[in-house]
């Protein structure tokens, strides 16, 4: 068992209990803690030990898939989405290995990937060019995949199985397992 906490985005489990950490302040239902915040990671640390002591893992999945609001609030708004993301992996990786564990996580905010003139993953995203970005721009981030430790695991489930991202990946330094595909394989045959 390879426990995951979603850490960054889809951490609602976090924001919801404590709106003080959520990057938009103005969200009923915040799923991004602000990553310039000390006590986003007081309490995601707390939580972390607790998964520690329970599971007593070698490894640990923290996340960090479509991260849709980055950059938004006053602490983080003069940084840049590199900054902020490398900050955040960097952080956890720190809090993770001095207990002897390895980080594991979603690679998309990694790649650059423009598909059917579409914009994805960890391009800046635009309401003109993504629709992930209908409530304002994403700041790109994947150029802080040279920035994070190379001994995270990195799994790749970019909506399906792709080749040229995975390739891409190993081609930066990781490890890199298939994960999450589901329907998404027989859609990309």
């Amino acid at each position: 068992v390879i426990p995951e906490m979603q850490s960054l985005s889809h951490a609602y489990y976090l924001c919801v209990s404590h709106p003080e950490i959520a990057e938009r302040q103005d969200d009923p239902f915040p799923d991004t803690y602000c990553p310039s915040n000390p006590r986003s990671y007081e309490i995601l640390f707390d939580l972390l030990d607790e998964v520690i002591e329970v599971f007593q893992p070698n490894i640990i999945h923290m996340g960090h898939d479509e991260i849709i609001h980055l950059g938004i609030c006053p602490r983080c708004s003069d940084k840049t989405g590199e900054e902020l993301l490398v900050g955040d992996i960097n952080r956890i990786h720190s809090f993770l290995k001095e207990r002897g564990i390895r980080m594991a996580m979603w690679g998309d905010k990694l790649l650059p990937i423009v598909s059917g003139g579409k914009w994805h993953a960890g391009m800046e995203l635009k309401p003109e060019n993504s629709f992930w970005a209908k409530g304002g721009a994403i700041p790109e981030t994947y150029r802080a995949i040279n920035k994070i430790p190379k001994d995270i695991l990195i799994l790749n489930w970019y909506w399906g199985i792709d080749r040229e991202s995975s390739n891409y990946l190993v081609e930066n330094g990781f490890d890199v397992l298939l994960a999450n595909i589901g329907e998404n394989f027989t859609q990309q045959g």
